[in-house]
């Protein structure tokens, strides 16, 4: 498979952009294969053991000031529905040296800013929760490599799905069409050979979370903070916010 770097003429992203090139016949190709054989490779995802040494003491989210109130009213954090539907989280130490330094589909800006818009999704107050995975069930735990999610999705073979599927007034399935170490993830074990490489590694736990028995607290709360906040923030600000989550860990 044909994978490049894009270098960005910028000191804001000191990591390369990998990029996945695919073609608009994606399925009928030699690619398709060899992606999911890659995939393949790795870890024995149902390692219980090895899967939980693996895994960092403490996780975080990123969510809105409503979606925070509606966790501490159930008392669980839900699911969310994705290619891997999960809650998603990430290690601190990779989001402060990769996310950071990693920009986004359009390169313009990084999958630090990215993941905060979307956590805000149009409401207000910026909420940043960790949790214990002490009490949690590691066979729940995968992992997924953002810098092979993102590039698919803005693949032609992405797109041409997509339309095909809407020409014939039908529905895009994403777990029959996509790549199957997208649908299923890695397993946590392989994380920290990823983040050497300086890839942005994303947390999915698969099931509901008790949030006394994971020892959820609230870190750190912006509660003015809405996505035309951050899209007027320079870049000095952005850097500012995100080491901001850094000073909170415990």
């Amino acid at each position: 498979m044909n994978i490049s770097k894009i270098e960005l003429n910028s000191p804001y992203f000191s990591k390369p952009f990998f990029v996945r090139n695919f073609s608009p016949s994606f399925r009928q190709t030699e690619d398709l294969d060899v992606f999911v054989k890659q995939a393949n490779l790795s870890s024995n995802i149902s390692d219980k053991e090895a899967i939980k040494s693996a895994l960092p003491e403490y996780l975080y989210h990123l969510t809105n000031k409503e979606n925070y109130k509606k966790i501490i009213r159930t008392g669980v954090i839900n699911p969310s529905k994705d290619i891997i539907d999960g809650v998603f989280f990430f290690d601190m130490d990779d989001f402060q040296n990769n996310w950071r330094k990693t920009p986004n589909m359009r390169k313009s800006q990084s999958l630090a800013a990215e993941l905060t818009e979307q956590a805000l999704k149009g409401e207000q107050g910026l909420v940043l929760i960790r949790i214990s995975t002490k009490n949690l069930n590691p066979l729940d735990f995968v992992i997924r490599v953002q810098d092979e999610v993102l590039p698919f999705i803005a693949s032609d073979h992405f797109r041409n799905l997509h339309q095909v599927y809407a020409e014939k007034g039908g529905v895009f399935n994403y777990k029959f069409e996509l790549p199957q170490n997208l649908v299923q993830g890695y397993s946590p074990v392989d994380a920290k050979k990823y983040i050497e490489e300086g890839r942005p590694i994303e947390y999915v736990y698969k099931n509901s979370i008790d949030i006394a028995s994971s020892g959820m607290q609230k870190v750190i709360e912006y509660p003015n903070m809405k996505r035309q906040t951050l899209w007027g923030y320079g870049i000095k600000q952005k850097d500012e916010l995100f080491a901001s989550f850094k000073s909170c860990e415990k």
